[in-house]
């Protein structure tokens, strides 16, 4: 295993040297690959995604990176007014329908 991992590394610092030395820049590889995979990137217009702990934190952040996709938003967190604030954030954003929810994912009744 430790050979596979070596070797893997190894390649990448390979390949990543080649570039430097022909001048590609990584972020021109980069916009080629997605440009090749276009079709193969996901929309989120639309579609709906829930989010736990988006009060603060990665949960934030989450809430932030798909209001900016234009994705419909479930916010669940415990602090009902910072839920409020990122609300009002995500729907700026670009956000077409946002709807928070106070409760604590480790309570059962909270979660009913």
């Amino acid at each position: 295993m430790f050979f596979v991992v070596s070797y893997v590394l190894l390649l990448g610092f390979f390949v990543f040297v080649v570039l430097k030395t022909l001048g590609i820049d990584i972020k021109i590889t980069r916009k080629l690959w997605e440009y090749r995979n276009k079709d193969k990137i996901i929309s989120y217009e639309n579609k709906v995604v829930i989010i736990t702990g988006a009060s603060s934190g990665i949960g934030k952040e989450l809430a932030l990176f798909y209001a900016k996709k234009k994705a419909r938003l479930g916010l669940a967190a415990r602090r009902k007014d910072a839920i409020e604030e990122l609300k009002k954030e995500c729907l700026r954003l670009g956000s077409p329908a946002v709807v928070c929810c106070e409760c604590d994912v480790a309570k059962e009744l909270d979660c009913k």
